[in-house]
């Protein structure tokens, strides 16, 4: 996925991120084909293959840039509660549950998966005694269980609200189910 500051380049990503949500919101991800895209966002396919690999990189672009769960600044890993994330990601997929079911149905919960991960990873400190691998297990670990939480609340219909989802996000990572 294309990172500079090119702003025509930034232009045609976003003009492609937009077409990949609005053919979204008609047809299934695996019937949207690359030309469609293109089509769409009025850009041709050698400047979509140049600013993403792929239709899933288009998804994870999005994701990342309008809904990404992220943790403020002063509230990195070592230092967050489990309350604090349970109700940080409560929220989180209340206020995006449009969003997350577009990937629920259309099974690319994975790059919400690699999306999560990603900010664990990025926030992880660097004066932390675990290494490398321990960090990437642990962030992975949590972003996929976050994940399928997200999923589940969807396919639930919103059956339970996110003071619901809040406690059930606690006592899961707390191990409080699985005694």
């Amino acid at each position: 996925m294309y990172c500079g500051s090119n702003k025509t380049a930034l232009t045609s990503q976003k003009q492609i991120s937009e077409a990949m949500l609005a053919l979204l919101k008609c047809k299934s991800f695996a019937d949207i084909s690359v030309c469609e895209i293109c089509k769409e966002a009025q850009i041709s396919r050698q400047t979509f293959y140049s600013l993403f690999r792929s239709k899933e990189n288009v998804i994870c672009y999005e994701l990342e840039r309008n809904y990404c769960f992220t943790l403020h600044e002063d509230c990195c890993v070592e230092n967050l509660t489990l309350e604090e994330l349970s109700n940080a990601y409560a929220s989180y997929i209340e206020s995006q549950k449009d969003f997350i079911s577009l990937l629920v149905e259309n099974n690319l919960m994975d790059c919400m998966r690699e999306s999560i991960c990603e900010t664990f990873m990025s926030c992880s400190s660097e004066n932390t005694e675990e290494s490398e691998a321990d960090r990437c297990f642990t962030a992975d670990f949590i972003a996929s269980g976050l994940t399928s939480i997200a999923k589940n609340y969807v396919l639930f219909e919103d059956s339970f609200g996110p003071e619901y989802l809040s406690r059930m996000i606690c006592r899961l990572l707390g191990g409080e189910i699985f005694r």
